[in-house]
């Protein structure tokens, strides 16, 4: 069964597994249940978690002491953000952009994303017409994000873009000078 839950990109999946197998009398263990809570918490369903718990603890389990503490804490923000981008790092090594870009909408939907969660997203597109639905995005965008919108655009041959692009951050056109210098040495 853990197998299967770790095949499921969301925790709508994971549950529907877990169901199939209670339907056909396995009653899931503490590492299924736990990566349940933690997938749940990935996608910033706090509420679902704790009762991910609960089961857990009515079937006997005891949870991992850490993911109570992100369960129960509401200072865990910078853990979840960490358990976040590498679950979209997994995603897009899978292949499963589709999914990661759910992930990123979802965070984004209850205002927990990051301009990490939103450079990755932007990485998994294929091109830079996929990567400007990001512009509009209300997460924050570092000189990174910046950085992979410019690298994508000169990568097309699109240059004017991209140094029009640079203009407007400062700090990402020092960082590829002082990157194309070291490249020349």
């Amino acid at each position: 069964m853990s197998t299967m839950l770790h095949a499921c990109s969301s925790s709508a999946g994971m549950c529907a597994v877990l169901e199939a197998g209670r339907r056909h009398g396995e009653s899931p263990g503490a590492v299924a249940l736990a990566r349940l809570a933690q997938q749940q918490l990935v996608e910033g369903d706090r509420s679902a978690a704790a009762a991910t718990l609960r089961e857990m603890y009515a079937a006997g389990h005891h949870p991992p002491g850490r993911l109570v503490d992100l369960v129960e804490s509401a200072g865990a923000g910078h853990i979840l953000a960490g358990m976040r981008t590498r679950e979209m790092r997994r995603l897009k090594a899978l292949g499963r952009q589709s999914d990661l870009m759910q992930l990123f909408a979802k965070l984004e939907g209850i205002g927990e994303a990051e301009p990490s969660h939103l450079n990755e997203a932007m990485e998994s597109c294929s091109s830079s017409l996929m990567q400007r639905q990001f512009t509009e995005s209300l997460v924050p965008k570092n000189w990174c994000s910046y950085a992979i919108m410019i690298e994508r655009l000169i990568a097309e041959g699109r240059l004017e873009q991209a140094k029009a692009l640079s203009d407007l951050c400062p700090e990402v056109r020092v960082r590829m000078e002082e990157a194309a210098t070291c490249d020349s040495v």
